[in-house]
């Protein structure tokens, strides 16, 4: 097959030709050849390899990660390659589980948040959001490791928010 140009190469493997040259500056894809005029060069193998680095980071592969499992693709046979991307598929996913934990534990709390803005009277206020009705405050959630939590309703003490609070936010 003949050589590709930039052009053609990035229409083949579905991305932009500066992806192409990112990866060849971060190694990993080759520097290509060149025509006599100057122009680059890629071959099917280019295009394996290309594709190889847009599966390895669209299943969640850092640049690092694609570059080591491209290493062992392109210096390893079938049988033995298959072992290790085992492997490395085997950690990926477990820290895909935890992100996932995470998201789940962010959505609950997103969903409390909204539930609790919802229920709010405070679309008329003029107290410092900071001060007043469901707005977040610092606090430690060791299960996802973030700071967020909110006033509880009724907590607030602003009267054009809750109805039997006195003011003491200076609003």
């Amino acid at each position: 097959m003949e050589p590709m140009t930039i052009d053609d190469f990035s229409k083949a493997a579905g991305v932009a030709p500066k992806t192409i040259r990112f990866y060849e500056e971060k190694g990993l894809l080759p520097h290509p050849q060149r025509s006599p005029a100057g122009y680059r060069l890629y071959s099917q193998v280019d295009l394996r390899r290309l594709s190889f680095l847009r599966r390895a980071r669209g299943l969640g592969f850092s640049l690092s990660e694609a570059r080591r499992l491209l290493r062992a693709a392109e210096h390893s046979d079938c049988g033995s390659f298959e072992g290790e991307l085992a492997r490395e598929a085997a950690v990926k996913l477990a820290e895909v589980d935890v992100l996932l934990a995470q998201l789940s534990a962010s959505r609950a709390q997103l969903a409390v948040l909204a539930a609790r803005i919802d229920d709010a009277m405070c679309s008329d206020c003029q107290a410092p959001a900071l001060t007043c009705c469901d707005a977040p405050a610092d606090a430690w959630q060791p299960e996802t490791g973030r700071e967020v939590t909110m006033m509880k309703p009724g907590d607030c003490s602003c009267p054009d928010c809750c109805p039997a609070g006195g003011c003491d936010c200076d609003c």
